[in-house]
């Protein structure tokens, strides 16, 4: 299996998370035209159900939508439960995979969040995620691989999920030339940002030939941007993201059909691969690079490490040096506490760093070693010689990797944080590009720190990392997905390659 194959852990996690976050938006609607966007109140009876295709240059899915107003007969109080089931059909390398989303939630009358449950299935993989709300906080419980971690996520008066927030804005009203702003929780990631929802003027969009008055509205989370096309009855129509994404409105039988299951589907990996003119011979083995990135903005960026320097900011240029091994500081295990930031050792809904079967097994790895750089090559070392390389279209979860023994960058990156972690070696997730088969691919890898902070790559069995990592972000899953900010709008030139200038 060529390392092409294991390196798009990234892509394939961000993609799966922005998939959840643009359908789990999508709801029926219905209601009477006004100058604003508006909920009708649906009788008890009232089940609706909404179509979408998904296309990625190609159809690629579809999702169902569904949501009931209930009165309780004996209190008379009003709730909200919505449905939504989404099936995708794509290609990652050579691997075809086929992905299904699953989510409930339930709301008051006034679409404030008072349940939920996400999951995930892609073959042998599963996450789920359920949420209640009580005391103005999320109690959590995220199950992999048979396995409960609970936790409680403090929460804002009007948090909203993904899959209530439009309902919620449409019943509360739009009107054109505002802006709205809110949190809103994703499931997927287990965190929460805010939303910017500004109201457009009306619009005349065409599905099948067909036109529809709706109001164009801008969206932007996480530094991403989407556009929104709502009708009057509070449909959303249409929706575009600056990834080549987009999903319309279409009947179950337009939904069902057309989706390329045996052939060429769409490629993850072609579409966000960066191909320089320059191609670099032995990447595993370069020692120096030197790069300018244009199109992207370095102050949402985290461009410094200690391999990566940044030259210039306009435009910006980098320079990264592998790591040597017989320079780096190394300290006993046990001095490494209090010389970093917490963070770094701390456990997560997917790091399980104090779970029992993570915690031996690093024991058993490290066999009495107390070295912390001789501990950390040790994790590295098992983890990339255990980890069967395969593409997984999942939450990366360590204890579910420890399970399945499978996995792309993210999870070896994410199993090797949460070895290192429960021995007390901090350790923290990067994104980024790294070149492979004449490309630049998105890829993930660790930093750990023992003595001073040293890249390794799990997935190749870098114990100290080649120069054509080029990292744009540290920090775990809800820091990683602000990245999406720069998918597609990278431009990379190589000037420079174990010190001999390259001319492009």
């Amino acid at each position: 299996m060529t390392r092409k194959r294991v390196i798009s852990g990234f892509i394939i996690l961000f993609w799966l998370t922005m998939m959840s976050l643009l359908v789990y938006r999508h709801l029926p609607r219905p209601g009477e035209a006004s100058q604003l966007i508006q909920l009708e109140r649906f009788s008890k009876s009232t089940h609706d159900r909404q179509w979408m295709s998904i296309h990625l240059g190609k159809k690629i899915g579809y999702s169902m939508t569904s949501i009931a107003k209930m009165t309780n007969e004996q209190t008379n109080v009003v709730t909200y439960s919505f449905l939504q089931r989404v099936f995708i059909h794509m290609r990652v390398g050579h691997v075809k995979q086929k992905i299904t989303l699953m989510s409930t939630a339930k709301a008051d009358a006034d679409f404030q969040l008072l349940s939920f449950e996400a999951n995930v299935v892609s073959g042998v993989h599963q996450i789920k995620i359920s949420g209640e709300v009580k005391d103005k906080a999320l109690h959590l419980i995220v199950v992999s691989s048979g396995r409960e971690n609970e936790m409680v996520y403090p929460i804002k008066d009007n948090v909203q999920l993904p899959i209530t927030l439009e309902p919620y804005l449409a019943s509360h009203g739009l009107e054109t030339g505002k802006t709205y702003s809110m949190e809103v929780f994703d499931p997927m990631s287990v965190s929460s940002d805010p939303v910017t929802v500004e109201v457009g003027e009306e619009d005349r969009l065409y599905l099948d030939g067909k036109p529809y008055i709706a109001r164009k509205i801008n969206l932007t989370y996480r530094n991403m941007e989407s556009t929104v096309w709502m009708d009057y009855d509070g449909r959303t129509l249409k929706e575009v993201t600056p990834m080549g994404m987009y999903m319309q409105m279409v009947s179950e039988e337009d939904a069902r059909r057309g989706i390329d299951t045996d052939g060429e589907s769409v490629d993850l990996l072609a579409i966000y691969s960066i191909v320089p003119k320059h191609p670099i011979e032995s990447p595993r083995e370069l020692r120096q690079c030197k790069l300018k990135l244009e199109g992207i903005d370095p102050g949402n960026l985290s461009l410094p490490s200690a391999n990566q320097t940044i030259l210039s900011e306009d435009p910006i240029t980098i320079e990264i040096t592998q790591p040597e091994l017989g320079q780096i500081l190394s300290l006993p295990i046990s001095q490494l506490d209090d010389k970093t930031d917490t963070l770094w050792l701390a456990a997560t809904p997917f790091i399980q760093t104090q779970d029992e079967k993570i915690c031996k097994q690093a024991e058993d790895i490290l066999d009495g070693e107390t070295d912390a750089l001789q501990a950390a090559i040790k994790l590295q070392s098992w983890v990339f010689a255990s980890i069967k390389k395969q593409f997984t279209f999942s939450i990366p979860s360590a204890v579910e990797v420890l399970t399945t023994m499978e996995g792309d960058c993210n999870e070896h990156t994410t199993l090797f944080t949460a070895l290192a972690r429960s021995v007390g070696i901090p350790a923290r997730m990067c994104v980024g590009l790294a070149y492979v088969n004449g490309g630049f691919y998105y890829h993930a890898w660790p930093e750990v720190y023992v003595g001073e902070w040293l890249t390794m790559d799990p997935t190749f069995g870098q114990n100290a990392v080649d120069a054509t990592h080029i990292k744009l972000l540290e920090g775990d899953l809800s820091k990683q997905f602000e990245l999406g900010s720069v998918l597609g709008k990278v431009d990379l030139t190589i000037l420079e390659l174990n010190g001999e200038p390259v001319s492009e």
